[in-house]
């Protein structure tokens, strides 16, 4: 006979739903499915497990800057930025985030648009970086056929490029193992680039970048940990995302 309860932790697709909580992260934030994005702060919320500190959150205390709240995702209201000059940060350096020789990252988004088309992947709409642009995951419109790109400075620019959709839910993947920086789309083929260790993280956090290079879109979740993780993380991050906020990436 089967236990009761035996199945709870899995989607009926048969995957067992992974819990992020279980990695060593060193940022994690998500659209609350109670509160909803704190826009009244200006506060998108660090979740407690994530980072030996606890909840690190990114802020933006100008109103002017802040992001709206996003239409609600499973339940769960994400932060919506404008694309012209919305933006949250932290005050804390890139480097309590990623390490130079070695990185994690997620995000789930919505894009409405891309905005920039510039050759170097720090002059292009951010989604997670550092304010001195020595790392960063970037958009690109790329003449109507836009890209993500997983960019980081070694001496000079690295990055790994992926085509990416708008106006569709979509799971960015990257990682850095200290040889190569590896990016994919949902569940799309890996893009590898070879990179070295970062030369500066000394500058701030950012999510969008108010003025310059904003964001245009929803974040629903985004995560970052200093340990290059296995590419098969990656699954196990989907399955987490897929049914925690009802989509398919």
């Amino acid at each position: 006979m089967r236990r009761p309860g035996l199945l709870t932790a899995r989607r009926s697709s048969g995957a067992a739903t992974f819990d992020p909580s279980t990695l060593s992260l060193t940022g994690w934030w998500r659209a609350d499915g109670s509160t909803g994005y704190a826009n009244s702060t200006g506060t998108f919320d660090g979740v407690a497990s994530a980072g030996s500190s606890g909840s690190r959150d990114l802020t933006q205390g100008t109103a002017a800057n802040r992001p709206a709240d996003g239409t609600a995702l499973n339940g769960h209201t994400p932060p919506d930025f404008d694309g012209t000059d919305d933006a949250v940060a932290s005050a804390s350096a890139i480097s309590t985030f990623v390490s130079a020789s070695a990185w994690f990252f997620w995000a789930l988004v919505n894009i409405d648009a891309i905005a920039n088309n510039n050759a170097s992947a720090f002059s292009n709409d951010l989604v997670f970086g550092d304010s001195s642009q020595f790392f960063g995951i970037h958009l690109k419109a790329n003449g109507g056929s836009p890209l993500v790109q997983a960019y980081q400075w070694d001496g000079a620019e690295k990055k790994a490029e992926a085509s990416i959709s708008t106006s569709t839910w979509t799971a960015i993947l990257a990682r850095y193992d200290g040889t190569n920086i590896r990016l994919k789309v949902n569940n799309g083929a890996v893009q590898t680039a070879a990179a070295g260790n970062i030369t500066t993280l000394t500058g701030t956090t950012r999510c969008s970048h108010t003025t310059t290079y904003p964001f245009n879109g929803r974040i629903a979740d985004m995560g970052v940990m200093s340990a290059a993780e296995s590419d098969a993380r990656w699954d196990d991050i989907r399955t987490y995302l897929n049914a925690r906020y009802g989509v398919s990436v």
